[in-house]
């Protein structure tokens, strides 16, 4: 029986830890959960990275982005390496929320690979409604024989979610650009609270791929309960006036 190693949250937390550089004071840092599978291995972990959520809702007014600044390689054993060449992540929040989200992956020289990545959610508060959506993606693989199996419904590579695991969107069969709601946004019902993007896909042995999207939406803030009590008093005020 073959003997199945399984590395959880030891070497590619040290190789992050070596790598990584912040940009501000971390408090509340954002951070994206990956996973990396082949064969018997499977490493799950989070990548740290320059950005925190207490200074990005201080600053709501300016768009905040962060890109892995080196190569992280993740031994699979028996003398294999898969590669994670990029993480991107931008979000902002004033106008019209949104998580731009990429990555760049090398898969092993001798077993197909499984990567995942995963955003921190980004709450929306207050909530909107009224609201709308699109989103985007582009894909590309490397060499033109290699294969992506994609994690969700279609073989699609990317989902975006939003109030906690509800999907807006599967997008982009393995290798292509895809999009929804351009030109016209897609409506959303209820309150958007939420929002959160993922990668999930299989890379064939010897191949690498990339992938950039752009989940956005838009839509009314809520009131909030002393604000709406005011609006409804000046509407009392205006009947009155009109009545009188």
């Amino acid at each position: 029986m073959m003997k199945r190693a399984y590395i959880c949250g030891i070497g590619l937390a040290f190789l992050i830890a070596v790598i990584f550089f912040p940009i501000v004071a971390v408090g509340h840092p954002v951070t994206i959960q990956c996973q990396i599978t082949a064969g018997n291995t499977c490493i799950n972990d989070a990548i740290t990275t320059g950005l925190d959520w207490d200074y990005i809702y201080a600053h709501p007014g300016e768009d905040h982005s962060w890109s892995l600044p080196s190569t992280i390689a993740i031994d699979l054993g028996g003398g294999d390496t898969a590669y994670i060449d990029g993480v991107d992540i931008g979000v902002g929040l004033v106008g019209d929320p949104y998580i731009d989200f990429g990555f760049s992956a090398r898969a092993g020289r001798n077993s197909d690979t499984h990567f995942s990545f995963t955003s921190d959610v980004l709450s929306i508060d207050p909530a909107l409604f009224n609201a709308e959506g699109y989103a985007a993606t582009a894909t590309t693989k490397l060499p033109a024989g290699a294969t992506l199996a994609g994690d969700f419904t279609g073989n699609k590579v990317f989902r975006a979610e939003y109030n906690g695991g509800t999907v807006f969107a599967d997008l982009s069969p393995a290798g292509v650009s895809d999009s929804v709601g351009d030109p016209t946004p897609i409506s959303i019902s209820g309150q958007v609270s939420s929002m959160q993007s993922m990668w999930g896909l299989t890379i064939s042995k010897g191949g690498s791929a990339n992938g950039s999207s752009d989940f956005t939406i838009v839509g009314d803030t809520i009131p909030e309960p002393a604000t709406m009590a005011l609006l409804g008093l000046g509407g009392l005020a205006l009947i009155r006036k009109h009545r009188a």
